[in-house]
């Protein structure tokens, strides 16, 4: 399929398709273009771009599909519940920041609301959106077998983490706790991830 077509397609739902990490989110998520733009029917005016992590939710912790929750007529209804799932990790997330919600910033670099608790419980708070971003990426090159970062020891990523706290403007409180953390035993950049949103 031509690129220029597929894309255009893509912005057919929503214009700011034309931004390719929005749509790289949804197709990482396992959301094509007619599930998505199902997905974007269903919700209607309320859809935007980030709302890949939203689905998400829904087809894993409601076990929804877009035919189900246009049936039960209820998208408003989980929308306003999965909002507040974002609130109770951390109240700061209703926060804005450019014209966005942190919560928008954090699916926007591609992190879930499980990823963002797992996060606020060892420290972290939502303006510490890049270094989680970052840190999500380096973990994702290793389980790739990325060569490039796999051979630096702990040591090595300790220290780089140290110096992109110190550059992301975190307090000493959190680097120091950070470095006594075996960060590759947090569970969510392991292999195993923990469902710690119940709700």
């Amino acid at each position: 399929m031509d690129e220029s077509l597929g894309k255009k397609s893509w912005e057919d739902i929503h214009m700011y398709f034309a931004v390719e990490s929005y749509q790289d989110n949804w197709e990482k998520n396992r959301f094509n273009y007619q599930t998505t733009k199902r997905w974007a029917d269903v919700l209607g005016e309320s859809f935007e771009v980030t709302d890949w992590a939203f689905c998400v939710w829904l087809r894993g912790e409601k076990n929804l599909t877009s035919q189900e929750v246009e049936q039960q007529d209820n998208a408003k209804r989980l929308k306003a519940e999965y909002q507040e799932l974002w609130i109770r990790v951390h109240p700061d997330f209703t926060r804005e920041l450019q014209g966005k919600t942190y919560q928008q910033k954090w699916e926007e670099a591609g992190l879930t609301v499980q990823e963002a608790q797992e996060w606020i419980s060892i420290g972290l708070k939502p303006n510490d959106l890049d270094y989680c971003a970052w840190l999500k990426v380096i973990k994702e090159f290793e389980e790739k077998g990325e060569v490039w970062w796999a051979d630096y020891n702990d040591e090595f990523r300790r220290k780089e983490y140290e110096e992109f706290l110190k550059g992301s403007k975190l307090g000493l409180g959190v680097i120091k706790q950070l470095k006594k953390l075996d960060i590759n035993n947090i569970s969510l950049i392991s292999k195993k991830k923990k469902n710690i949103i119940t709700g």
